[in-house]
């Protein structure tokens, strides 16, 4: 369930990722990224294969600010050409649509300029815009279908967690209840929309996104935590649990504690604002109030060395997935 480019070039002929940028960047008139570990693997001359000039042969492209799920290309060598993949991934946002094409035009117009469209048939470049950008339908009908399979999985108690390369968005019962308010058919739309607003703090861009911090115990065990300090507005984002000192700028025998994110809202009755359904914006508490605010959640607090060594502390850590989490969904 995506809509899926296919293109075949002579390997000579594939160009270079600054040259890949430069020429879509200007038949789409943005500026476009790739992934951020890739990018770090370009900017210091690093090629995971030697007959690929991009620092690897998958890469995650996005458009800043303009992104839902961006644009995963892969490259195959057969013989002396290569062949690329250029997949747009459901309930990407319209620019993410064009960014595909205009990537598939980029490398078809290194080659014989023709695209095979997956279900659909062989274009020369040119064409593709007659056919998926002048007529939004097939954009609409994977957002439809990707709306329908979040849909299932939300409705089947889950919450599912969707985006790409510049971010994700959670997306579970509190949020979905809050996408039905309108009409049923612009409801894929409205979902694109709500994720877009997520992976970009829409309206809390000036609030600090805490880290996600990977805690390991004497055993192995390990919890993902996100500090929340004092006199900061902060943005938590998926944390497992919720780091929090009395005092962080105290000596070491200050105990570290952690509050279950799960509990946020009442550990701060009125002050979370939720962004979607794991993610939550808390506007700066003032130093002056902290210990009272700390106190008051005593209650619901955990010891974090109880926690990670303790005999409750949640099981050994599972394998961890080699590709980013956005392949899977």
């Amino acid at each position: 369930m995506a809509f899926v480019m296919r293109v075949r070039l002579p390997l000579p002929q594939l160009p270079d990722l600054p040259h890949l940028l430069e020429e879509t960047e200007a038949r789409l008139g943005l500026q476009l990224a790739v992934e951020e570990d890739a990018q770090r693997m370009e900017d210091a001359g690093k090629r995971e294969s030697s007959w690929c000039p991009w620092p690897r042969s998958r890469l995650a492209f996005f458009v800043p600010r303009a992104t839902t799920r961006g644009v995963d290309v892969s490259l195959d060598p057969t013989g002396d050409d290569v062949d690329a993949t250029i997949t747009a991934p459901v309930l990407g946002t319209w620019t993410d649509w064009l960014l595909a094409l205009e990537l598939a035009r980029s490398l078809a117009s290194c080659g014989d300029d023709a695209v095979t469209v997956v279900g659909e048939g062989r274009f020369l470049s040119e064409g593709l815009g007659d056919m998926f950008v002048e007529s939004e339908a097939r954009y609409f009908t994977e957002a439809v279908a990707g709306c329908d399979r979040l849909k299932e999985s939300v409705e089947g108690g889950k919450t599912v967690r969707v985006g790409g390369p510049a971010g994700f968005a959670s997306i579970g019962p509190r949020a979905w209840l809050a996408l039905l308010d309108g009409p049923e058919a612009e409801l894929p739309l409205r979902l694109i929309d709500a994720i877009q607003a997520s992976i970009e703090a829409r309206g809390f861009e000036d609030f600090y996104p805490a880290n996600i911090l990977c805690l390991d115990g004497r055993e192995g065990r390990e919890i993902l935590a996100s500090l929340l300090p004092a006199e900061r507005n902060t943005l938590l984002r998926d944390p497992e649990y919720v780091l929090i000192s009395p005092d962080l700028e105290g000596d070491g025998d200050v105990p570290l504690l952690v509050l279950p994110f799960e509990n946020i809202d009442d550990a701060l009755p009125g002050l979370p604002h939720w962004i979607d359904e794991r993610t939550c914006a808390i506007p700066a508490i003032p130093k002056a109030s902290w210990h009272a605010r700390v106190q008051a959640m005593q209650p619901l607090l955990l010891s974090l060395q109880e926690l990670l060594d303790g005999t409750d502390a949640p099981g050994p850590p599972g394998p961890r997935p080699k590709e980013p989490w956005w392949r899977f969904w």
